[in-house]
């Protein structure tokens, strides 16, 4: 198996983080704009990760690009990227004293989220979350290996170019 580069790896994910960051930029835009809480939950940054996980579960053994590490970095990748633009989130509403859907009450499960803990909460939980996640692929990775034993896979990106 060859070493892959980061830009590999960005570019087979391409169409993923362009999903997340555009989701995460919806959802702080309405959060801005005033729509309530109950609007802005239905725009979600973890629902693009879990659609991301599966898709790259089966994507990765479909298109050859690598194996079960390179699914964990993919992982990695991706909730680092949605964690990290979390954090800036929740930092942007410390220095401007401004709520947003990131550190309401509602979503930051304390009186105040615009404190630097639950900023390192969410960097500490990316970690944790991509092994939770890793474990979740596992199965749906070896069971795309399982079913496509055999032919011959091409790289593609996740997105299918």
């Amino acid at each position: 198996m060859a070493r892959r580069s980061f830009s590999d790896y960005f570019r087979f994910q391409r169409a993923i983080f362009a999903a997340i960051v555009s989701v995460f930029v919806i959802r702080l835009v309405m959060s801005w704009a005033g729509f309530p809480n109950s609007y802005t939950r239905w725009v979600s940054v973890n629902l693009v990760l879990g659609i991301g996980l599966l898709t790259i579960a089966v994507a990765i053994p479909l298109s050859g690009f690598g194996g079960y590490k390179s699914l964990f970095v993919v992982l990695l990748n991706q909730t680092v990227l949605a964690q990290g633009l979390v954090a800036l989130a929740i930092i942007a509403g410390i220095i401007t004293g401004v709520d947003n859907v990131y550190t309401t009450p509602e979503f930051a499960r304390s009186p105040n989220g615009k404190i630097w803990g639950h900023v390192i909460a969410h960097l500490v939980f990316s970690m944790i979350l991509t092994v939770i996640s890793f474990l979740a692929a596992v199965p749906i990775f070896f069971a795309t290996q399982m079913a496509t034993r055999g032919r011959k896979a091409r790289v593609v990106s996740a997105s299918g170019v």
